[in-house]
């Protein structure tokens, strides 16, 4: 809905149990809501309230119930730091911001697409590529699972009866990381057709629609 203000306001009312969204999930809508606050703020002339809101973006606030946890991925935000800070004028601090971006090295996920885009900034293509190609590889495995769980263990999500459908989540992770590695390689047509195939499992996916907001999959670019 666009509310930044109200969600990070609703963010700091409760005390977090490790249960209620451990492991990275509040955090990981708080520092959505910053970030995407902050190109607001940025559009609308606001460059040091924008900054805030992306260094808030780092911030795990007590009433989280957790720290930084060894899992934790933030090159999206340090991508953005960079192209505030690009946008502003200040390239030596942009280049350090994608610098930092360009070297978390967790898992592949969506944020990888932002350390792609973090090399592409810093001239290096080839490593770009390769991270592009790692979305759009690991997509395809999650489409060739189709109902078959990623993996058993300690962590592994179980979903309520009647409250998941695996086939279901494989194919709008599958669909999301390979229309976002398709993406960072130019294929745009082939990109939009994974995103519309997405929506078609899914019409209020929220990590798309964050990355759509604002023309966040652009930016830095614009």
């Amino acid at each position: 809905m666009g509310d930044y203000d109200e969600a990070i306001r609703m963010l700091g009312l409760r005390n977090f149990h490790i249960y209620e969204g451990g492991e990275g999930k509040v955090t990981k809508q708080s520092g959505w809501a910053h970030l995407l606050r902050a190109w607001k703020r940025l559009a609308d002339g606001k460059h040091e309230a924008a900054i805030e809101d992306l260094r808030a973006a780092l911030v795990i606030p007590p009433n989280f119930g957790e720290g930084r946890n060894y899992f934790a991925q933030e090159a999206h935000i340090h991508f953005n730091l960079g192209a505030a800070h690009e946008r502003m004028g200040d390239a030596t601090a942009a280049r350090d911001f994608y610098r930092k971006a360009a070297e978390e090295g967790h898992g592949v996920t969506e944020i990888t697409y932002y350390q792609g885009k973090a090399l592409r900034k810093l001239g290096r293509e080839a490593e770009a590529r390769d991270k592009f190609k790692a979305l759009a590889g690991t997509g395809e495995d999650f489409l060739r699972r189709d109902g078959t769980p990623g993996y058993f263990g300690v962590g592994m999500a179980i979903p309520l009866p009647f409250g998941g459908d695996v086939r279901n989540n494989n194919r709008i992770t599958g669909f999301f990381l390979r229309g976002l590695g398709r993406l960072g390689l130019g294929e745009a047509e082939a990109a939009s057709v994974d995103f519309d195939a997405l929506r078609g499992e899914d019409p209020h996916y929220a990590p798309l629609e964050y990355m759509l907001s604002l023309g966040c999959l652009g930016c830095g670019e614009g």
